[in-house]
């Protein structure tokens, strides 16, 4: 349902014309044409409109690196590029509803953060945007609701300053728990030997959402953000290993004390 109607048995043209845009997870852009045509293509709806020219003239001010591959096929750009193509095309549409697949996905921190600029701008305009995103602290900066699923299972449906919360959900899905480790509020067996992780005051805002790791339990995403690399905290301190996690290369930290395997993202 959409404003009331029904519309899952409209044709793509038809449910566009209702505004509804879509950014694909992966590529969303037609590969054998150029970026100018790809951005013409994205305007069909509003041909004649004489606004459509600031609004191309403002997505390049967001994407500059767009305007330098104005005459390159959209399928030799980067798959950051690609991905603000295809955002520049959802914003050309004047969308009321976006939907956006997984806007992080493979990209490089500080092209998400370009990417989320935009997707704002679209939010500050009066677009409802639903996002599907597995990183918690980019879904933090955008959504002010969260329905967190698991297995196809929804653990968790409210406001999202509330998803902090909820170290249960959030444990599941950042840590693999030892099936013999005790459970998750209560007291674990002491260790011998000294601490592989140490945390102190460790705070980190999202836009006007303060996230604030207390222990490793109650935010351990924002300990995992931190360990990729993709995040730096306002305030506080983790040690891994006798060392600042500061210090120490992104994927040592990983392996070091969250036992993941180390991964790189492409730009």
């Amino acid at each position: 349902m959409f404003d009331g109607r029904p519309i899952h048995g409209l044709s793509p043209g038809a449910v566009a014309r209702l505004r509804v845009a879509q950014v694909p997870g992966g590529r969303g852009v037609f590969p054998t044409l150029s970026v100018a045509d790809n951005v013409l293509a994205a305007g069909w709806l509003r041909h004649g409109d004489p606004a459509l020219a600031d609004d191309v003239q403002r997505v390049m001010e967001f994407f500059p690196v767009l305007r330098q591959r104005w005459e390159t096929a959209a399928g030799l750009l980067s798959g950051g590029e690609q991905q603000m193509l295809s955002l520049a095309q959802a914003f050309l549409m004047r969308p009321r509803l976006l939907l956006i697949d997984e806007l992080s996905l493979g990209l490089a921190p500080a092209v998400v953060d370009r990417l989320l600029e935009i997707v704002q701008a679209m939010a500050d305009a009066g677009t409802t945007i639903v996002i599907v995103e597995q990183r918690v602290t980019t879904a933090l900066r955008l959504a002010r609701r969260a329905v967190f699923l698991e297995k196809g299972q929804v653990r968790f449906s409210g406001p999202t300053a509330d998803l902090l919360e909820r170290p249960d959900v959030l444990h599941s899905v950042y840590l693999r728990r030892d099936p013999s480790a005790a459970p998750l509020g209560e007291p674990a067996a002491p260790q011998e030997g000294p601490p592989v992780l140490v945390t102190s005051g460790l705070t980190k805002r999202y836009g006007g959402i303060t996230a604030a790791a207390v222990v490793i339990d109650r935010d351990i995403a924002l300990i995992t953000e931190l360990a990729d690399r993709l995040v730096a905290l306002d305030q506080g301190r983790i040690i891994a290993t006798g060392r600042p996690a500061d210090v120490i290369e992104a994927p040592e930290v990983a392996a070091s004390f969250l036992g993941a395997r180390p991964t790189t993202s492409p730009g």
